[in-house]
């Protein structure tokens, strides 16, 4: 019985040892393969990191490549604009515009408008004429015994020459009496090229017959 006993301990440690022995192993095994994990975590961190600076040093260079070709698309734009501009000149247009803007700025002689009118004028005659035309600071509407409004124009320009040929009409009011009339009056203007612009250099009345000038 007592033999029995002692065999029972002595089995009995046996095992424990080993169990023993079984949990040394598996937790150091479970240690190795956490040591591994975390160093895998690690080194996908460290690539994740690196991945991410090569994102950010992507973008930097594709935003650069981005605002260099929309600015050598702008100016593309520019270039077609500056020509499609240049190419939709139109010299006749520019001359009756000015000759338009001449007349309008003349022989108009509304006195409320007169301060406007000489600021707009300079554009569309040289000094000598707009010395002559504007010399007054302003009109004093209480002397004023005409007024003088212009109507419809008509410009006729002569090939490979600086003069035009204008008829235009006027309503003229004597302004004490209250008498209205529509005359027509034509014109011949001289234009020249200043700087970008067209302006009118010199001015005569012209006297019309029924056979013509």
């Amino acid at each position: 019985m007592l033999l029995s006993r002692k065999y029972l301990i002595y089995f009995l440690s046996i095992i424990l040892l080993f169990s023993l022995v079984a949990n040394l192993y598996i937790f150091s095994k479970r240690n190795k393969v956490s040591e591994n994990l975390n160093e895998k975590l690690t080194a996908y961190k460290t690539e994740l990191f690196d991945m991410n600076k090569k994102n950010v040093e992507l973008e930097k260079r594709l935003s650069l490549i981005d605002k260099s070709a929309k600015k050598n698309e702008d100016e593309v734009t520019e270039q077609k604009d500056g020509s499609s501009k240049q190419n939709d000149f139109d010299p006749v247009g520019e001359i009756e515009n000015t000759v338009n803007r001449f007349v309008e700025y003349t022989f108009n002689t509304e006195a409320n408008t007169y301060v406007d009118r000489k600021k707009l004028a300079r554009n569309y005659m040289t000094d000598n004429i707009f010395d002559l035309i504007f010399s007054a600071d302003g009109i004093d509407e209480s002397e004023q015994k005409i007024k003088l409004e212009t109507g419809r124009v008509e410009v006729f320009i002569q090939n490979d020459s600086d003069e035009v040929i204008v008829f235009y009409t006027m309503d003229k009011e004597l302004l004490q009496s209250g008498y209205k009339e529509t005359v027509e009056n034509y014109i011949k203007l001289e234009v020249t090229q200043e700087g970008n612009q067209l302006k009118v250099s010199n001015i005569e009345p012209l006297i019309m017959t029924e056979g013509g000038l």
